[in-house]
């Protein structure tokens, strides 16, 4: 488990497809990984959003910064992106507006 953001930024280089979602825990923040661990970082999800600057990740909200790769389905009636692991983001409806374009352009399911 990883605690510092000097350490993640060590570690990031080409974890990128590894890392499923980011998530603030007031100012700490939890990266989950694809294989069912996370790190937990003293760092707010705003640093984190600026080393993953790549266009894979969206943010979903204040809370959270999702990995498009692991995105299953959107559901606008509830705001919610359901990852293929079948865990729930709550998204705000600014960001699936957003997103719903680029995800449609994906082939993903659209509720």
């Amino acid at each position: 488990m990883l605690t510092g953001l000097k350490e993640f930024k060590s570690t990031i280089a080409g974890l990128h497809d590894k890392i499923m979602y980011c998530e603030a825990c007031g100012d700490n923040a939890r990266v989950y990984l694809t294989n069912g661990d996370y790190w937990h970082l003293t760092c707010c999800l705003g640093k984190i959003e600026s080393l993953l600057y790549d266009d894979n990740f969206f943010r979903c909200d204040k809370s959270f910064l999702v990995n498009h790769r692991f995105i299953k389905t959107v559901d606008f009636n509830t705001n919610l992106i359901i990852l293929d692991t079948g865990e729930k983001i709550v998204a705000s409806y600014r960001a699936l507006k957003k997103i719903s374009e680029y995800i449609r352009s994906k082939g993903y399911i659209i509720l």
